[in-house]
């Protein structure tokens, strides 16, 4: 009898510990897409129920003599404060560029230096 008592009280702490553990906001998947083509091209696309949603289309290219994959696309979402935040992107040999009303623009002297170092290969060493 004291096995059975102890096994139900095992029982009912598991439960108990189970409902506390699982997560408390799961978010659906409302819809996907994904293609992918034999030349490496490919999209990609999903939506949850919270109202984020993903897409990226992507290709090969030929940079310098070799193949590489450059991308684009955008994601959108809503904070934990209610903000709602958008990117759009592209992802290439001139490296990740996200655009978005939230995200600040590049201070003047930094893309002047860039800029500076761009023109000026020779003067970039490793």
């Amino acid at each position: 009898a004291d096995y059975t008592k102890m096994f139900k009280l095992f029982i009912l702490f598991f439960l108990v510990g189970a409902c506390i553990a699982a997560p408390a906001d799961v978010v659906p998947i409302v819809s996907q897409s994904s293609d992918v083509q034999p030349d490496g091209s490919y999209n990609y696309s999903f939506e949850t129920g919270d109202g984020t949603s993903v897409e990226q289309h992507g290709s090969v290219k030929t940079i310098d003599n070799e193949a590489a994959i450059v991308a684009d696309g955008k994601f959108a979402y809503k904070a934990p404060d209610g903000t709602d935040y958008a990117v759009s992107y592209t992802a290439d040999e001139n490296g990740y560029r996200p655009e978005g009303a939230h995200i600040p623009a590049i201070p003047a002297a930094i893309a002047r230096a860039l800029e500076y170092n761009a023109a000026h290969p020779e003067q970039n060493t490793a």
